[in-house]
């Protein structure tokens, strides 16, 4: 059976309360991106939500998730620049 990316191992140099930062500070931003968005921000929200709860249940984040975490922000801050 194929690995998903949360089931890798983590990385020693990844905090994982930083990422649970960054989930939170995701899904604060989706809602400020304006209303022909609000699909996108609905799907990143539901991400960035369901990346923290693994993440807040396993205490640790993988590098897959930390990139993916990443670019949910930028494509976020993109909406709001």
């Amino acid at each position: 059976m194929a690995k998903s990316s949360l089931d890798l191992p983590p990385d020693d140099d990844l905090d994982w309360r930083d990422a649970l930062e960054q989930c939170d500070r995701i899904a604060e931003l989706c809602d400020d991106i304006p209303e022909r968005g609000e699909e996108f921000a609905d799907s990143v929200r539901e991400k960035a939500e369901n990346y923290a709860s693994w993440i807040r249940k396993n205490k640790e984040v993988t590098r897959r998730m930390q990139e993916a975490l990443d670019n949910m922000e930028a494509g976020v801050n993109r909406w709001l620049d």
